[in-house]
């Protein structure tokens, strides 16, 4: 991509240009014949060239990402080693049920946070077609998760608009992976990483092998990753305050009620009865959204019977993703090339949104004389 930049050159005819690159003398004689009409000059416009120049040369500076970079990241796949980036922001990347939602298992690209359909992704200067699935916010995206870590040599990042070469796909600018197409032989790499105090971890396996022959080269890449889950439980800060105030409780709505057996007493007009079990059978005490000894804010005096719903969720999803790439290329001739591109990728997250605040719940409402009543 780098090498694709737009440049201007302006170009006359061979003669005249000989003349005007051999000696200061010959640019009067040169525009002497020109005036006498004995030479024409050709203007010619170029608006995109592919001759090889340096990333810096451009108006446009390309952050070059290295293979160096990827390796010493120690990023398990694309997903890890984009979130890194400090030009990205608002990348979908995370499998969890708060933030990734229905697309979960995906990973994409985000310059400058200017929207996930405003990034162009390629790969070796190719566009991708975007993922069946859609973003939080509606747009559409290039899932990045589906190419191995392993096949890719560097990472172009144009981090300007350059819609005036590529389209409003560019808006936010271009990110172009380059595989590893010249590779020759056979590698194979993995990890494993493990979560301090939570009996849990993630693995990746990789395998690559490629030729390179005179006119024909190819390059197959397989990878493996697995990441199991991890409860919102081993994280009891993170819970403390997740009760849900819809619980076993009811409300009150006959004035000066006395209650009969496990509800036995006198209640006031409006006044929440809690179950007199919620604590027996799990529940929090405390008010409607504060649990009693929760950061040293709870009234511990029963007005509603909560359910405690935190350790029922993963901080982190279980996740397993199986990944195959192949690319294979032939020189026809000096001007013509053929060449294939195949992939295949499976994800499969494992969800736990067990939020009794989902569903549109209400206090159950008992009013007096009513049969079955504790009350009557």
């Amino acid at each position: 991509m780098a090498d694709c930049l737009i440049d201007r050159v302006r170009k006359t005819s061979n003669y005249y240009l000989l003349l005007l690159f051999s000696s200061g003398v010959a640019v009067p004689y040169a525009q002497s014949q020109e005036a006498n009409g004995e030479a024409t000059i050709e203007e010619v416009v170029v608006t995109g060239s592919y001759i090889r120049s340096t990333a810096v040369d451009k108006t446009s500076p390309v952050e070059i990402i290295s293979s160096d970079y990827i390796i010493n990241s120690g990023a398990a796949d694309v997903g890890e080693l984009t979130a890194k980036w400090s030009f990205v922001s608002g990348s979908e990347n995370n499998p969890d049920a708060f933030t990734a939602g229905e697309t979960q298992g995906t990973s994409n690209v985000n310059l400058r946070g200017l929207g996930l359909s405003s990034t162009l992704v390629l790969i070796n200067g190719t566009r991708q077609t975007f993922s069946g699935g859609i973003a939080n916010d509606g747009s559409v995206f290039v899932d990045t998760s589906t190419i191995p870590l392993a096949a890719i040599d560097r990472v172009e990042v144009l981090k300007e608009g350059a819609t005036a070469t590529y389209g409003s796909d560019a808006v936010a600018g271009v990110v172009n992976f380059i595989l590893r197409d010249e590779f020759e032989g056979f590698e194979v790499s993995g990890g494993y990483e493990e979560i301090a105090n939570a009996n849990t971890g993630k693995s990746s396996f990789n395998l690559l092998t490629g030729f390179s022959g005179e006119r024909t080269k190819g390059l197959f890449a397989g990878s493996y990753y697995e990441q199991d889950s991890l409860s919102s439980g081993a994280r009891p800060y993170t819970t403390e305050n997740a009760v849900s105030s819809l619980g076993r409780s009811f409300l009150v709505l006959g004035p000066d009620a006395s209650g009969t057996g496990n509800y036995s007493g006198g209640y006031d007009y409006l006044e929440t009865a809690p179950d007199p079990n919620c604590q027996e059978n799990g529940g929090v005490l405390g008010s409607p959204f504060v649990p009693e000894g929760a950061n040293g804010a709870g009234t511990g005096g029963g007005e509603k019977c909560g359910f405690l719903y935190g350790p029922r969720f993963n901080l982190v999803n279980e996740e397993t993703k199986t990944q195959i790439f192949g690319t294979l290329s032939h020189d026809v001739s000096d001007g013509l090339s053929v060449s294939v591109d195949v992939g295949w990728t499976r994800h499969e997250v494992k969800d736990n949104p067990q939020s009794p605040s989902y569903p549109n719940l209400s206090f159950p409402t008992i009013l007096p004389g009513q049969a079955g009543s504790p009350f009557n």
